[in-house]
C-alpha cells in the first residue's frame, strides 16, 4: 500500500488567519449589538399601551389586546414570557456559531458558517415573532372560520 497524500481542505494560515478572525469577531459583535438593541425595543413596545403606538399598527395592538382579554393575559406578563422566549431561541445559535468558529474558524467554511449562525440567530427572531402575534391576533379577532385551539394547532404543525 502506498501513502498518497490525501487532498485537505484549504486552510488560512498567518496573518490572514488574525485578520478573518479579528474581522469575524467585530461582525459578531455587531450582531449581537443589534440584537441586544433590537430586544430592548421589542420589549419595551410589548408593553407600551396600543393607544400611543403608531396609528397604522394599532388594529393589530387592538386585535392582541382583545387576544390577551380573552384568555386573561396583561401586556406585561405577555412581554417578559416573550422575551424569555427570545432569550432561549437565540442563545442556542450564538453558542453554537462561538463553538464552531472556536474548533474551525482556520478554514473559511467554518469561519463563514459561523458568522451565519450567530448573524441568523440574532436577526432570525424578529420577523418569526411579528408573524405569530398578527396570525394570534387574526384567529382570536372572530375573522378566522376555524376556533381559535384548531387554527393554532394547524398552525404550529405546518411550521
Amino acid at each position: 500500500m502506498t501513502n498518497t497524500p490525501t487532498p485537505t481542505t484549504y486552510r488560512i494560515k498567518g496573518r490572514w488567519l488574525l485578520l478573518a478572525r479579528t474581522v469575524w469577531v467585530i461582525l459578531a459583535l455587531v450582531a449581537v449589538t443589534f440584537f441586544i438593541a433590537g430586544f430592548s425595543r421589542l420589549y419595551t413596545s410589548w408593553r407600551v399601551p396600543c393607544i400611543v403606538t403608531v396609528l397604522e399598527s394599532q388594529a393589530d395592538c387592538f386585535k392582541q389586546d382583545q387576544m390577551f382579554d380573552r384568555y386573561g393575559l396583561t401586556r406585561n406578563f405577555f412581554a417578559i414570557f416573550f422575551s424569555t422566549g427570545v432569550t432561549v431561541e437565540v442563545l442556542p445559535w450564538i453558542l453554537a456559531g462561538v463553538l464552531v468558529f472556536w474548533k474551525k474558524s482556520n478554514e473559511p467554511f467554518g469561519l463563514l458558517f459561523s458568522l451565519m449562525l450567530v448573524v441568523a440567530g440574532c436577526t432570525g427572531y424578529l420577523l418569526i415573532h411579528q408573524i405569530f402575534l398578527r396570525f394570534l391576533a387574526e384567529i382570536t379577532s372572530g375573522d378566522s372560520p376555524f376556533p381559535p385551539r384548531v387554527a393554532l394547532v394547524c398552525f404550529l404543525n405546518t411550521g
